[in-house]
């Protein structure tokens, strides 16, 4: 069962995490597409083959317009992720933490886009990215963390 840390994510078991993998996938896949709009934008508003846009061109008013509403689709994204007890430590690499426990001490389990398995976690005082495998994973590439040992572990 979950507890809770004053204004904080809740302290959840690994299998409590691993039952929200379905929706981490929908919510990892829908957070790579606002990435990759994010960037299709960026590019369009630099675009070099093209003079620079006036600060009211309708092009430029389009590409504000559709910058804010990816803005609010990530902020749903979030607010869904927080709901589901979880938090979004950096959004170009996609990693999504729970609060947990590993070996007794307090944890983060880690979880990125593309991985088909909660597989890493790092320490409450680590820095955003430092992953560490759980037992029975190997790091390498994100989607292809891979057991190593015992596959029920892996579930």
């Amino acid at each position: 069962m979950s507890e809770t840390i004053t204004d904080g994510p809740p302290i959840m078991e690994l299998d409590e995490v691993k039952a929200r993998l379905p929706l981490l996938t929908r919510i990892g896949e829908d957070l790579l597409q606002v990435i990759d709009q994010k960037i299709r934008l960026i590019q369009q508003s630099r675009s070099s083959d093209q003079p620079p846009l006036s600060e009211e061109s309708p092009t430029r008013l389009t590409l504000r317009d559709e910058f804010r509403q990816l803005e609010v689709k990530l902020d749903l994204l979030k607010a869904e992720i927080t709901a589901l007890g979880g938090i979004l430590v950096d959004l170009n690499t996609t990693t999504l933490e729970f609060l947990g426990e590993v070996d007794g001490n307090l944890a983060w389990f880690s979880w990125r886009a593309g991985e088909n398995a909660i597989c890493a976690w790092r320490p409450i005082d680590g820095e955003p990215g430092e992953r560490l495998a759980l037992p029975g994973f190997v790091l390498e590439t994100p989607g292809q963390d891979v057991p190593v040992e015992d596959p029920e572990i892996v579930e």
